[in-house]
């Protein structure tokens, strides 16, 4: 469902990107681990389209990425980012239901948003509240219920316990497991936090050095026996 192909991305002649490759299999939710300045954010942009790659290819649901096609993908794809990314000058509802409002009335549009609301543990009184009227927790919350709104089959999430006190991560991190389980939807995450590894992954990739370094089933993440691997997980410091 996602494939990252040999992809190559440097900024002013600093490569971030070095080859890297990524499949994540339909219905699996991958997690991506790896130090800060191995390139995971600038991964996802690219698997996104918010980035072009300087070399390589991203197919996903087996079409590829480009400029042209980037507006027929994204209806099929969810997006929660790190810091939420709201629109401060809508409410929850109009941001929850930011895609909808093209296909469907806006009482329409509003009912399915509090109904996704509901079902990340948001109260329907939210609905009609600004972005700057919530914590940061609740704002996470939102920012789940938009990339869960049109029932997609492709899932990314962006660092989605940064910020988060352990309680209200952990929160979250069961929430995603939930919906990505319920929609039967193919997820890559990016993250530092070992917990989200342990409630969301599926599978999990290292990424060291703008490529992948190892990739495997959760439940062997633990007897890994990479170097650096090893020492990210023990929380010392990898090499990038």
């Amino acid at each position: 469902m996602i494939i990252l192909s040999a992809l190559h991305k440097s900024f002013e002649n600093r490569p971030v990107l070095r080859g890297l490759d990524l499949d994540v299999s339909k219905g699996r939710s991958m997690v991506v681990v790896g130090p800060s300045g191995a390139g995971k954010s600038v991964m996802l942009k690219c698997a996104i389209g918010l980035s072009q790659p300087d070399s390589g290819t991203v197919t996903l649901d087996g079409t590829p990425m480009t400029a042209s096609s980037r507006a027929s993908l994204m209806p099929r794809t969810g997006v929660l980012f790190q810091g939420a990314a709201l629109f401060d000058s809508l409410t929850i509802w109009e941001n929850v239901a930011f895609e909808l409002l093209r296909q469907l009335s806006r009482p329409q549009a509003r009912a399915t948003a509090i109904e996704k609301l509901a079902r990340v543990g948001l109260e329907a009184d939210t609905a009609d509240r600004l972005p700057s009227q919530l914590s940061g927790g609740m704002r996470k919350r939102a920012g789940l219920a938009r990339a869960i709104a049109s029932n997609p089959q492709l899932m990314f999430f962006d660092e989605p316990t940064t910020g988060l006190d352990p309680v209200m991560a952990g929160k979250i991190n069961r929430l995603i497991r939930e919906v990505v389980t319920e929609l039967g939807a193919t997820a890559l995450t990016i993250t530092h936090d070992i917990t989200t590894v342990q409630t969301v992954a599926d599978d999990v990739a290292f990424l060291w050095n703008g490529a992948v370094r190892w990739t495997g089933a959760a439940a062997t993440l633990q007897t890994a026996t990479d170097p650096d691997l090893r020492a990210f997980l023990a929380g010392r410091s990898a090499s990038k």
